[in-house]
């Protein structure tokens, strides 16, 4: 008498091998997802600083603090100041971004530096030069 197919061992043995993958494979998704959670990039961010650097490329008599004041190409006087957690820049009030908590403005090395904090997190951005050409 020929009997085929499988005994209850083999059964249970498979069964057990298949839920350790399983189990293994949620653990190793739950990881990956939360290592990679921090580190996605708000792209209207990006490009509310990206359009302050490109203000400030022709930009003199820069000042900086909690609010960035600056003379534009047109010799007009412009201002980067946090108002209702949005970053705006003035004249025209133009928003460069939003949900933003607190800002600073710092300079160093001829560098302007950009920090800002959301949702208790700081980034710091370099933004422009404050490098001036000198008449001599």
């Amino acid at each position: 008498m020929s009997k085929r197919g499988f005994t209850l061992i083999e059964v249970l043995l498979s069964l057990l091998i298949t839920s350790l993958i399983v189990i293994n494979c949620s653990f190793l998704y739950k990881t990956l997802y939360f290592s990679n959670y921090g580190n996605k990039i708000d792209a209207r961010l990006e490009n509310g600083v990206a359009t302050l650097s490109k203000e400030l490329i022709t930009a003199h008599s820069i000042e900086y603090g909690n609010s960035l004041t600056f003379k534009n190409e047109k010799d007009e006087q412009c201002q980067v100041i946090l108002q209702n957690d949005r970053l705006v820049l003035t004249p025209g009030h133009n928003i460069l971004c939003n949900a933003i908590d607190e800002v600073r403005f710092e300079g160093g090395d001829s560098l302007i530096r950009m920090e800002i904090k959301r949702n208790d997190i700081w980034s710091c951005y370099i933004i422009g030069s404050d490098y001036e050409i000198k008449n001599e």
